[in-house]
């Protein structure tokens, strides 16, 4: 099967890719200012299904708005996209992958879409599985292999923001795959709505992949979530 090695040779430069992705992340934001105003979760009674939840509240809200505003800028390339819900790729037989949101830029099929992964934080208690489950994942290659961008969100329901952020950066120092760990991002993908809460890390992929540059945007969603 053919597999583009470079997006480039398709029309879509990095400064593309870092477009479709900012408002990506600002319609996602905007999902959670709803969700955070209008909803409550209990863990006692969702904790195994609450990534899940909480992804579809923000989608919900976030493709109402983002159908609304491209349809007002229909000469606005950047906002010409889709999200897509836990879609799977069955291309591979032997590793039927699910990833949490698909953010789809461009019609034909053989062109990759944008991943975006979600995790929960508790403190520094899912620190460990936000990288092995998260970030190595685009790391080994197994999301995001064709692109040299990704996004994650991660979902804080207990805990700070810059101790969770000051953790994940020691932890991601240590490893031999990144060049650079993660940091308060205000350019690439950046917008004043997000400010303050989107990060940016640099790591070497395994194989000939080339390097990849995640976005981390974090959700605080310690007022809404209960026992």
């Amino acid at each position: 099967m053919y597999e583009p090695k470079n997006i480039n040779e398709f029309g879509y430069s990095d400064e593309d890719l870092c477009e479709y992705l900012e408002n990506g992340f600002l319609f996602l934001y905007r999902g959670y200012e709803f969700v955070l105003s209008t909803k409550k979760y209990k863990l006692s009674e969702q904790s195994s299904k609450l990534e899940g939840l909480i992804t579809k509240d923000i989608l919900r809200t976030a493709i109402a708005l983002l159908n609304d505003e491209s349809s007002k800028n229909r000469d606005d390339r950047y906002l010409q996209f889709k999200f897509k819900n836990e879609p799977h790729d069955v291309l591979d037989e032997d590793d039927i992958r699910r990833f949490d949101i698909e953010l789809i830029f461009a019609t034909p099929s053989y062109i990759p879409d944008l991943i975006i992964e979600c995790k929960r934080l508790k403190s520094n208690e899912k620190n460990l599985a936000y990288i092995n489950n998260g970030i190595q994942r685009f790391v080994i290659g197994r999301y995001g292999a064709e692109l040299p961008i990704a996004g994650m969100i991660g979902f804080i329901e207990a805990g700070n923001e810059a101790d969770i952020i000051n953790d994940l950066k020691k932890r991601l120092s240590k490893q031999t795959e990144t060049i650079s760990t993660i940091e308060t991002h205000t350019t690439d993908v950046f917008s004043e709505e997000y400010a303050g809460h989107i990060y940016q890390s640099t790591h070497n992929r395994e194989g000939n992949l080339s390097e990849i540059e995640l976005f981390h945007l974090m959700l605080d969603f310690c007022e809404i979530i209960e026992p």
